[in-house]
């Protein structure tokens, strides 16, 4: 009965301890890594009829294009834009273009 008793409450304190962890999750996820529209950022900026260019193997290599013309994205701009000012850009992997994300900066709700 005892060995019984120890394993129930075991498995309640895991399951706590679960439920827990995936509702800190939730409420990070909800604040961080949303993605950046570039273009949208680039046609604001140059207008309608601009495009975007990258290198995938190169994380600070997305450029506005404007007929032959190409200019730098500032992607914390383009999270601003798209998002609000306390949103900056992150870039996890420096070898990868795809990486870049906008981060809030705002106090995470409890």
């Amino acid at each position: 009965m005892k060995g019984l008793t120890l394993a129930l409450t075991a498995t309640f304190f895991a399951a706590v301890l679960n439920l827990s962890w995936a509702q800190e999750k939730r409420n990070s996820d909800a604040y961080t890594g949303r993605s950046i529209d570039v273009l949208a950022y680039c046609r604001k900026a140059y207008g309608d009829s601009a495009g975007i260019s990258h290198v995938r193997s190169l994380g600070n290599s997305w450029r506005c294009t404007l007929g032959k013309r190409e200019y730098p994205v500032d992607m914390d701009a383009a999270c601003k834009l798209q998002y609000d000012a306390t949103f900056s850009a992150r870039l996890a992997n420096p070898a990868d273009s795809y990486t870049w994300s906008c981060n809030s900066r705002k106090t995470h709700p409890r």
